[in-house]
């Protein structure tokens, strides 16, 4: 099928092949049980929503003897064009003795072209986005599913293991009417932004770093706090695109008991922490406790901020070199210090947070009642199982922060963290009972 373009049209098609070669080299099956290789290129398109391309009011029923109408906070794009999707992909499916290993692996890459995307606008603007076409992204990566039963034994004890991963990587190509960056989320505060910029993968996270020497260390003023940066340490600090994702499943069965779980993976990717941000401006984070006792045991007066005659001043020193390259050695008070990255310098580079997680994401223990017992009563089966969710972290390189406590479920959700609730498990008991 076709989708009229203006003067263009795109052509919407996809081409599958594939080739199982054990069958046709006449392969031996007791090692290779099956070897199948498979490609396919697929060129798709996508569309928005309606009623975008006007502005319109709203109109709402008050308290008033009127009617109220009222503008949407999202500007209206009249000029859509369909969103492109262009890919293909190589994998192969491989089966070995009789079997009981198995892989599934894939190669692909795509380009995105016209991308419709939610664009942040400024508040000068009147309104508060705009859904547009941003620009060309394209991705490549991998998927494999490996499948091994481990262990079989004739008493009816097994052992199964699955393990998938996925690693993708993305790149800005280019943006909508040769801009040099979109902007498409920015936190609260506007201390961090998610942007687009060709070059970039997408979802890359900008705010400003610590002003540095050549050498990398962080350049500190007279008065003991950090220079406060300027335009040219405006970064990106990160993105949000993990190096690889995944799971590891194993299942213990023998006679009527099944025992599950799955372990999930994340390593690499990273968030912006308002949270950590908040609690450490606020001085309640742990971290903030550094130098606290030095600096009020050796300062008096209001606020503490007298030294006291006669004794040596302590309190929090700020890692980095003076103007003249010497290390820093001058004590200042560390909710000063904390007030004055975060407020004034809008420094937000601490607070760009590694994603890297193992958590035991789900166990579960089945038992299926014999068979037997349902010869004479019209019940063909019945299982009880218990299950638990989301149950600890194995390793969670954010300490006290769920990396999955995003602040919405869009493609971006993820880059930034809003003063999560902690997160939770959940366990429950299932009775399955089929007639």
């Amino acid at each position: 099928s076709t989708l009229p373009t203006g003067s263009n049209r795109y052509p919407f098609y996809s081409v599958n092949t594939s080739f199982i070669f054990t069958e046709a080299l006449k392969l031996n099956k007791r090692i290779l049980s099956k070897g199948q290789l498979r490609g396919s290129y697929a060129v798709t398109g996508n569309d928005t929503g309606p009623y975008q391309t006007q502005n319109y009011y709203s109109v709402g029923q008050t308290a008033l003897p009127y009617p109220v109408g009222s503008m949407s906070s999202q500007l209206a794009f009249p000029n859509f064009r369909p969103e492109i999707k262009t890919m293909w992909e190589v994998g192969t499916n491989l089966a070995f003795l009789d079997g009981r290993i198995s892989l599934d692996a894939d190669y692909y890459s795509s380009v995105t072209e016209n991308q419709i995307m939610n664009v942040k606008l400024a508040p000068s603007s009147g309104f508060n986005s705009i859904n547009q076409n941003a620009g060309s992204v394209k991705n490549s990566g991998i998927e494999a599913l490996i499948n091994a039963t481990v262990y079989e034994s004739s008493k009816g004890f097994s052992w199964d293991i699955s393990l998938n991963a996925t690693k993708n990587v993305s790149k800005v190509v280019s943006l909508a009417n040769d801009q040099d960056r979109i902007v498409l989320a920015s936190s609260v505060l506007g201390l961090a932004t998610v942007e687009m910029r060709p070059g970039d993968p997408f979802g890359s996270i900008y705010g400003l770093d610590y002003a540095r020497d050549a050498n990398g260390n962080k350049l500190i003023a007279a008065n003991g706090f950090p220079v406060k940066p300027t335009d040219a340490d405006y970064k990106r600090l990160g993105d949000i695109n993990p190096k690889w994702l995944g799971g590891l499943s194993n299942k213990f069965s023998y006679q009527n008991f099944t025992l599950n779980f799955l372990v999930g993976f994340q390593f690499g990717g990273k968030f912006y922490s308002h949270g950590q941000m908040y609690r450490e401006l606020m001085g309640t984070a742990e971290k903030t406790l550094a130098g606290r006792e030095e600096w009020y045991s050796t300062h008096q007066g209001a606020g503490h901020l007298d030294p006291i005659p006669g004794v040596i001043p302590k309190g929090f020193v700020e890692d980095g070199v003076q103007s003249d390259g010497s290390v820093n050695t001058v004590p200042v008070d560390p909710m000063l210090r904390y007030l004055q990255v975060i407020w004034f310098n809008r420094t937000v580079a601490d607070y760009i947070v590694d994603a890297t997680n193992i958590r035991l994401r789900e166990a579960s223990l089945n038992y299926s009642l014999p068979k037997k017992w349902f010869k004479n009563i019209p019940i063909t089966s019945v299982n009880a199982s218990v299950v638990g969710r989301n149950l600890f972290f194995f390793y969670n390189a954010a300490k006290n922060m769920d990396p999955e406590s995003g602040y919405n479920s869009s493609t971006i959700g993820n880059a930034f963290e809003l003063n999560s609730m902690p997160a939770t498990r959940s366990y429950g008991f299932n009775l399955n009972v089929s007639f």
